[in-house]
């Protein structure tokens, strides 16, 4: 028999329509997976979307309570200034000394506001108070 005779031949192409086969079966059955695992996701993701809106409610509307307070708080500190202003103005208040404003460690509140954040203003905008 020849190495490249007829039979050569049809052997191989049966070989390699088995082999066909066998990577069709295998393509399809990934296939199969992937829809099943994007269904999955999917589900999941269909399933938290009123989580997801809810959040995201939650978020812009803290955001906005947090820029309300930020400007409510500068407002405050411009009055706080303009009050002791016009304090020292008429003798009320004694004129701050000239590291009056400096925090010492340890002062102000949990979460690191100090004292020298009530002299944040100068000339009309806010400084050191970054969102």
């Amino acid at each position: 028999a020849k190495k490249f005779g007829p039979q050569a031949w049809l052997q191989q192409n049966t070989s390699l329509g088995v082999l066909k086969a066998s990577a069709e079966a295998d393509a399809a059955r990934a296939a199969s997976q992937a829809e099943a695992a994007n269904l999955k996701r999917k589900a999941l993701q269909e399933r938290a979307a009123p989580r997801m809106f809810q959040l995201r409610q939650q978020c812009a509307k803290s955001a906005e309570e947090n820029q309300q307070l930020f400007t409510a708080c500068a407002l405050l500190k411009r009055d706080i200034k303009r009050l002791r202003g016009e304090a020292q103005s008429k003798g009320l208040e004694p004129a701050p000394q000239a590291n009056a404003s400096e925090a010492k460690p340890g002062s102000g509140v949990k979460g690191g506001t100090t004292a020298s954040d009530v002299d944040l203003y100068s000339g009309g905008e806010v400084t050191g108070m970054e969102e």
